[in-house]
């Protein structure tokens, strides 16, 4: 239902991408649009944005129609909003994966999710129970007996074994998963879906590694054996799709405002988050990343509402939501070192990552204030909203503006710090200061502001000692 709302909302926003939206800027019209935004991207049915996953995919395309709606024009080859890149990883999940079962369509790692060793296929047919999936008659152990038919069926298999059997080294031998699939596959088996027995709850692990033998068909774990009938076949249709390549696809999503100028500022934040992880138990979990970063992003596409309507005409401004930012700053990087703006032509980089937090103190930490001589003065001119502004010089940082200063552009990372739902399941969209995160967009507004009669501002380089002294500010 989740995932049919979104497609109902983007179908709305792609609808009118050809026309340019006119927004009312007061304090209660921002706070409804990015809360709007956040709820949308750090949803479940986002599945936490992972990049290169198919909740990458939905991300993106909600972005682009936002960027649609504003009035951005695209800003890569093809008149297209995304620029794909790839990156080294372990094995993911592709497109078309899915389960249905008796009529119910299942959730993948809410309801199921493929073993490491799982074959690829699409296929459709019933099940049949084989219990422990064990056929060891000379130990006095035999699932098989008496079952006749077997060939192209799915096969129900137990995860573990027996009791009464688990201090027989001989049937423990042959009593792990994979001996499992390979027997079933020899009985004629089409795909495997295991199972837990009564009164056990350690679930089969759900990362997938590049490390292990691949049988020739499907293996899935279903999560809740209450989904099954137990007086009759299932009827099943199954989509296994593992991607093995050694590089995996993603996309940074950009639009631009051409005000005719001769320099660029870039303003951007990472839309990707950490998707799918697993708990202290080894059960699979969701991390929504709603200040990390569907705060930053929401941020970066209001300000986009704003610049597109605003005076503001002495830059030309690009829009970048980057993904891979969790993979190793991939994204920005690739953006950077693509030149789709010559570096030299672009006058500033402002970086939102994290801004949902505003304590009660009201600080926000500004990293980068060191690259050019410009920003002691312009952060403390835009201040109108007493916040406590804590600077660090560095341009070196865990996140997207450093690919920017690294290639000689100022650059400047708002951020209201880290705290214990980082990078946990519960940075979720209940735990966001929207009320702060408006006045941090009216701040931002103000530094834009400021800077757009400032000229090309100049570059500075930092040093070492400042990288270490900033790095002890997000802690």
């Amino acid at each position: 239902m989740k995932r049919l709302l979104f497609i109902v909302i983007l179908s709305v926003y792609c609808a009118v991408r050809a026309f340019s939206q006119q927004y009312s800027f007061t304090d209660t019209d921002i706070e409804k649009r990015i809360t709007k935004d956040i709820s949308i991207l750090a949803s479940d049915s986002l599945e936490g944005r992972e990049a290169g996953t198919y909740g990458e995919w939905m991300a993106r395309q909600y972005i682009a129609a936002q960027f649609a709606e504003v009035g951005l024009k695209p800003m890569f080859l093809g008149n297209s909003y995304f620029q794909q890149f790839t990156y080294e990883d372990s094995p993911w999940y592709g497109r078309g994966n899915g389960l249905w079962l008796n009529g119910k369509t299942l959730k993948l790692y809410q309801d199921y999710y493929a073993l490491t060793f799982t074959g690829c296929d699409s296929l459709a047919g019933e099940t049949v129970s084989v219990g422990y999936g064990i056929s060891m008659p000379e130990e006095g152990i035999d699932d098989y007996a008496g079952k006749e038919n077997l060939e192209g069926k799915i096969f129900v298999i137990y995860t573990s074994m027996p009791e009464n059997f688990k201090k027989n080294p001989a049937v423990e031998a042959l009593s792990g998963k994979i001996d499992k699939v390979n027997l079933a596959i020899k009985k004629g088996a089409k795909a495997v879906i295991f199972i837990l027995p009564e009164n056990e709850t350690i679930e089969p692990n759900a990362s997938i590694s590049d490390k292990e033998v691949v049988v020739t068909i499907p293996v899935i774990y279903l999560r809740s054996k209450n989904l099954l009938n137990s007086t009759e076949p299932n009827k099943v249709k199954l989509s296994v799709n593992v991607v093995r390549d050694e590089y995996r696809p993603a996309y940074n999503v950009a639009g631009y405002i051409d005000n005719g100028a001769d320099q660029w500022v870039v303003i951007g934040g990472h839309y990707d988050h950490l998707g799918w992880t697993m708990d202290d138990d080894g059960k699979p979990v969701v991390n929504n990343g709603a200040d990390d970063n569907a705060s930053g992003t929401a941020a970066m596409i209001e300000l986009a509402r704003f610049l597109k309507q605003s005076d503001l005409k002495k830059n030309n401004y690009v829009f970048c939501a980057f993904s891979g930012e969790e993979k190793g700053l991939i994204g920005s990087t690739y953006f950077t070192n693509s030149r789709v703006i010559e570096n030299e032509k672009i006058n500033y980089m402002l970086d939102l990552d994290m801004i949902g937090k505003l304590n009660d103190k009201r600080a926000m930490t500004l990293f980068g204030t060191g690259t050019s001589s410009v920003w002691n003065k312009a952060i403390s001119k835009a201040n109108e909203f007493k916040l406590k502004l804590k600077k660090s010089k560095s341009g070196v940082g865990g996140s997207d503006h450093m690919p920017f200063y690294f290639k000689d552009i100022p650059s400047l990372f708002l951020h209201t710090g880290l705290h214990p739902d980082y990078h946990t399941p519960a940075d979720d969209i209940d735990k966001l200061n929207y009320k702060g995160m408006v006045d941090i967009i009216k701040y931002t507004q103000k530094l834009i502001e400021y800077l757009d009669g400032q000229g090309k501002i100049p570059f500075e380089k930092t040093s070492a000692l400042q990288a270490v002294w900033g790095a002890t500010k997000m802690m």
